[in-house]
């Protein structure tokens, strides 16, 4: 489930080390040509983050089916690098006038839950101050995680679509194309969407295959996405917004000798949220999730009960609501609550699909609570202190495993 990672693996430090300089790198380009072209933008975060965590139990003893602890979604939960309690992290943004009508963007960060990753590298051409295209990697707009937000109170946001593996596919971005259009309507501005993308595409995201890992050697061989996005937001109180879809067409092949399997699977999921400002100082959110998976598995070779040969379908809701307070100019403090829940149901066939077995449903829930205080200090030094409660139940074969913890994390960054 993990990669090796951490402060003393060398091969990591450096990728670490050479993201930093090129954050540095950029910052000095473009201050020294900032005398000639005023609408290059960059913004960049570094911070150094420790968490402290603890859980009723140890390891999944059954992966795939019982996670007790990875489904808590705390800080060591399915990270791309294996968990160190301390490590760093950081994000670089760029915006670019190429000339009146057209722009470039840049979006990428480094952290031990998703490794390197570039969310966004896109051109935008304005065909009209109506309608416009991009390409490139390009933004799905599928939820509101805040990674690039300068104001940010979350260490690790109590949205799940933003922290979970099982939703993650469909945050930031892969390469695509859009057509949007954009208007002003009375107070709203209404923007909207439409795109496909292809994560395969110079091999962008190659194991990406929505939660599944049908195998270890496993290969995806498409990954077709196509997706819209309408958002409105209230230019006078600042409500906002946003109903999004995005449909999954996935297939990949399972080389191994037991297997040469062939998964076909798709999924559709819609997102909604509302923004509401209550005070000048008082804001809350709420978002709702839902996707439903379906996959299908054959195989000419694979026995009853394996990996392959199997139909699978899966419903996951997500539910968050948020709360943050702006105590004063440096202070801000957010509180949130969310539920997570996975039902799933698998069949498994016989090479010749003439017998199968309907296999124990198996589901899970899982609750958070997160209360966190961010503090600027000045000269662009910031800190956020978190703390996360979490508990779940997973029932497989008709029995209930319950698990509980809570982690503590403190962040302390700098932004340029």
């Amino acid at each position: 489930m993990h990669h090796a990672f951490g402060l003393s693996n060398f091969p990591t430090l450096i990728l670490y080390i050479a993201f930093c300089t090129l954050a540095c790198s950029y910052q000095f380009a473009s201050a020294q040509t900032s005398a000639l072209d005023k609408s290059s933008v960059w913004t960049y975060q570094l911070s150094m983050d420790a968490w402290r965590w603890s859980a009723n139990t140890g390891d999944d003893f059954l992966p795939g089916f019982v996670e007790q602890n990875s489904n808590l979604l705390l800080p060591n939960s399915f990270n791309k690098w294996q968990f160190e309690n301390v490590s760093p992290s950081g994000w670089i943004v760029g915006n670019f006038q190429l000339s009146k009508d057209t722009s470039a963007s840049l979006k990428a960060r480094v952290d031990q839950v998703l490794g390197m990753r570039v969310d966004e590298a896109q051109i935008e051409k304005n065909i009209s101050p109506y309608l416009g295209i991009r390409a490139g990697v390009v933004d799905y707009k599928t939820s509101w995680c805040r990674t690039y937000e300068t104001d940010n109170g979350w260490m690790r946001e109590i949205e799940a679509i933003c922290s979970t593996p099982q939703l993650r596919d469909v945050t930031g971005g892969a390469p695509g194309f859009q057509i949007f259009a954009r208007n002003t309507v009375k107070d709203f501005l209404v923007q909207g969407q439409v795109g496909v993308y292809d994560p395969l595409i110079l091999g962008y995201a190659p194991k990406e295959f929505n939660n599944l890992i049908p195998s270890p050697r496993f290969e995806a061989q498409s990954n077709k996405k196509i997706g819209f996005n309408l958002n409105a937001l209230d230019l006078q109180t600042g409500l906002e917004a946003r109903l999004s879809y995005i449909h999954t067409y996935q297939t990949g092949f399972s080389p191994e000798a037991s297997l040469q399997g062939t998964t076909k699977q798709e999924s559709d999921l819609i997102y909604m949220g509302l923004s509401l400002p209550l005070t000048s100082k008082l804001r809350s959110r709420i978002t709702q999730t839902q996707q439903t998976q379906k996959a299908v598995c054959r195989s000419e070779i694979a026995s009853i009960s394996s990996a392959c040969n199997l139909n699978m379908n899966m419903q996951k809701s997500a539910l968050s609501l948020e709360m943050s307070y702006q105590l004063n100019a440096i202070d801000l403090i957010s509180a949130g609550y969310s539920t997570l829940m996975f039902d799933k149901q698998q069949i498994f066939f016989t090479p010749s699909a003439d017998i199968y077995i309907l296999a124990n449903p198996n589901n899970f829930e899982t609750k958070q609570a997160s209360v966190a205080w961010r503090r600027e200090w000045g000269n662009n030094i910031f800190t956020i202190l978190q703390h996360i409660q979490a508990k779940q139940v997973t029932t497989f074969e008709t029995r209930d495993f319950p698990s509980k913890g809570n982690a503590t994390g403190f962040r302390m960054g700098y932004r340029f």
